[in-house]
This record gives C-alpha cells, structure tokens and sequence, in this order.
C-alpha cells in the first residue's frame, strides 16, 4: 500500500504518532526528573501505532490486549515480521521502565530513557514502513 492509497484517517493518526515521538523526544531532553515522562510518551506512540495497524489490516486482538499482544500481532502485518521481532526485547524493557516509572515513581537514569526513546522511534518508523509504505 503507497502512502497515496491511504485513508485521511490513517495519515492523521499517523501524524498523531510521529508529534507522540516528537514529544517523547523533546522530554527526553529535559532535566531530571522531568525526562522520564519521555517514556510515557514514546510508549503510548508505539501502543498507538500498534492499534492503527492492528485496525487499518483487520487483526484480531481482544478487547483490552496487553502490550506484548498487540506487538506480536501487529508485527504480523509488516512485510518481514522477523525483522520487526527483534524490537520486541527493548520495547518490552521500555514498557517495563514505564511501569516503574508510573505506578511506583522510579526514574531511570537518562541514558536509558534516551535509549527507549530511540528504539521506539526506530520500532514506529520500521512497521509504519513495512505495513503503509
């Protein structure tokens, strides 16, 4: 599929995707502890866009999937979902950073919240690639 043959609604969700990330990386700049809201950000932009393919294709997730769940069946729409798997590690340890960071109020230091940032970004730009062109 071109980027031509996509639906308004899936360029605008995309575009919401891509300020998430602009956002996360413009947290990721800030001092601490203000930087670890980055990871809320590129992690809700990667759970987004994991819901946009998931839905642009017509995948089968339930109701309230967890986030390894949506990524195992979102990767399977790309056009080399091998190559997308190799995400899953570091994606996996950014949502566990998130939690910690979330519900229990401890910061990572910056180099790691620097480094989730950057393989979300990665992860978004290589399945939004492979699924929509």
């Amino acid at each position: 599929m071109s980027n031509r043959d996509l639906p308004e609604s899936t360029v605008e969700w995309l575009s919401l995707v891509r300020y998430q990330m602009m956002m996360a990386a413009q947290q990721a700049s800030l001092g601490r502890p203000l930087y670890a809201f980055a990871l809320n950000s590129a992690q809700d932009a990667v759970e987004s866009a994991l819901s946009l393919v998931i839905q642009a294709v017509g995948g089968d997730v339930k109701a309230r999937p967890d986030f390894l769940q949506s990524f195992d069946e979102a990767i399977k729409h790309g056009d080399d979902p091998d190559a997308l798997k190799v995400f899953r590690p570091s994606l996996n340890a950014m949502n566990n950073a998130r939690v910690s960071f979330k519900h229990h109020g401890n910061t990572p230091d910056e180099a790691a919240v620097k480094r989730h940032t950057a393989r979300a970004v990665e992860f978004i730009e290589a399945l939004t690639q492979q699924v929509f062109g």
